[in-house]
């Protein structure tokens, strides 16, 4: 019980988990909008590590999630539960207009979405922070998806 409390999943994200709709990444598919090689470290266990001095723009990580299927949870996982992520769809035809489906702080699952259902014919689905402390880390993240 003490795990779920520290990676903030509960036992019924665990059993949607079990059944296979689970789209997962390492720490490592993260890219900065800043890529100099300087800035970030990728090590062999998959963890991204924020090396600037100070916060960093964003990182974020191209979904790719079947058409139709309806996300239920999004977590990113890392060390700083003070940072945050978000999960938001880029409309494909400006690449500008987005909507936000998902927000929480790193370690904190978001089973409260909007515009849950995945429209790959019409948009790209982006999974990011918004910025990383100096020496901050990400470890992972997972979707969950009917």
């Amino acid at each position: 019980m003490a795990d779920q409390l520290i990676t903030g999943t509960t036992l019924i994200e665990d059993k949607r988990a079990e059944r296979g709709n689970v789209w997962s990444c390492l720490g490592t598919a993260f890219r900065s909008t800043t890529p100099d090689v300087t800035d970030h470290s990728y090590d062999s266990t998959g963890t991204l590590t924020n090396n600037e001095a100070g916060d960093t723009p964003f990182q974020a990580v191209v979904i790719g999630i079947p058409n139709g299927s309806k996300i239920t949870s999004v977590v990113v996982y890392g060390d700083d539960a003070t940072d945050s992520y978000w999960l938001q769809r880029i409309l494909l035809t400006d690449g500008a207009t987005s909507d936000v489906l998902a927000t929480a702080n790193i370690n904190t699952t978001d089973i409260t979405l909007s515009n849950e259902v995945v429209e790959q014919n019409s948009y790209a689905y982006l999974l990011g922070t918004d910025g990383l402390s100096a020496g901050k880390k990400i470890f992972g993240a997972r979707i969950i998806y009917e």
